[in-house]
């Protein structure tokens, strides 16, 4: 017989007591809970904005956009925070191994049925100043880029 599993998200602002919820509830048996943070549902840019672009707010635009969110935050979610990294993340890596992009990425693969490699300059504005000229050479080296 299997058990058909229930999920509590426990959210709240900053240092208002939301972890001593979670703390409380992992005191019961069938209670199981992430010792960290699990913050890729309901941060800006996780699933559930995910979710609304996709399902609520559809366009190419916005899926396009909503997806490259997603990753983008998954992998900060993802990378070791410390002193030295430039860009801070929660370290998911060190609880959930390799599995967490893994899976990640297998989740968009299935939400996405075409892809084209191309540029698009909207997506430039997030990126920093090293990066816009590295993918620029990286483009003119392997002639894709567009000559005005």
């Amino acid at each position: 017989m299997v058990s058909e599993l229930k999920y509590v998200l426990i959210t709240g602002y900053g240092w208002s007591g939301s972890s001593a919820v979670v703390d409380l509830l992992k005191g019961f048996d069938n209670f199981w809970g992430p010792d960290v943070e699990f913050r890729a549902i309901k941060d800006p840019y996780g699933l559930d904005d995910l979710c609304y672009n996709l399902l609520e707010n559809w366009d190419v635009l916005n899926s396009d956009i909503a997806l490259r969110n997603f990753i983008w935050h998954m992998k900060r979610l993802y990378r070791k925070n410390s002193l030295r990294s430039l860009i801070p993340g929660l370290n998911y890596r060190s609880f959930f191994g390799n599995n967490f992009m893994k899976q990640t990425n297998i989740f968009v693969e299935k939400l996405v049925d075409f892809e084209y490699r191309g540029h698009w300059w909207f997506i430039d504005f997030r990126k920093s100043k090293f990066e816009i000229l590295q993918n620029k050479f990286s483009r003119r080296l392997l002639g894709t880029e567009r000559k005005m």
